[in-house]
């Protein structure tokens, strides 16, 4: 029911023990086992989600990390449930499962509000993201607004650092180039 893989790394653990033990999580109040499993899932995950030659590691995980980051979404265990599920909305994005991902963005955003606030540089992060997205969806207008907020974020928080701000400035303005508002998008692509 639970095993050890050929990798020596990884296990797999039948989907019934699974939920028997999450019910008795449950049943306890003690969240103890989840927290330690998100913590695990987090230190696996915290790689490119979007470059082909991690998916080898994290195609057999993402599925553990969705339900691992929504469970503890649930349960309001918001660190580092934001990351968690801010890597496996990037995975769906680029393996182009988008409505999966919006609602993983969506719930990220909320938490990234919660625990660091709607002013601070995850948040802008997130919200880049989720503008990124938007655009890849054909939502234009919604992804300028969500990449006009990240950037003014970015922009007022002397925290900020230039990668973070050329690569939103850079995204901000493919989004106006392709709109075709290339005075815009010039000014953009030039400071990025």
């Amino acid at each position: 029911l639970a095993r050890r893989r050929e990798d020596g790394v990884s296990f797999s653990i039948h989907r019934v023990i699974q939920e028997i033990l999450r019910q008795q999580q449950i049943k306890n109040g003690a969240l103890v086992g989840l927290q330690t499993a998100l913590d695990w899932i987090h230190s696996r995950v915290a790689i490119s989600a979007t470059d082909p030659r991690s998916w080898n590691i994290l195609t057999p995980i993402i599925p553990h990390a969705h339900c691992i980051g929504t469970f503890a979404h649930f349960h309001a265990i918001l660190t580092p449930t934001a990351r968690v599920l801010n890597q496996v909305a990037l995975y769906f994005k680029t393996k182009a499962r988008f409505n999966e991902s919006a609602a993983l963005y969506e719930k990220v955003l909320a938490i990234d509000a919660k625990t660091a606030g709607p002013a601070s540089l995850e948040y802008a992060n997130s919200l880049n993201n989720y503008g990124q997205l938007l655009e890849t969806i054909g939502k234009s207008r919604e992804a300028e607004g969500a990449m006009r907020h990240a950037l003014s974020i970015l922009e007022s928080n002397p925290q900020a650092r230039s990668e973070e701000l050329a690569g939103i400035l850079g995204n901000y303005g493919r989004l106006l180039q392709s709109a075709g508002r290339f005075p815009e998008a010039e000014e953009k692509l030039r400071r990025a």
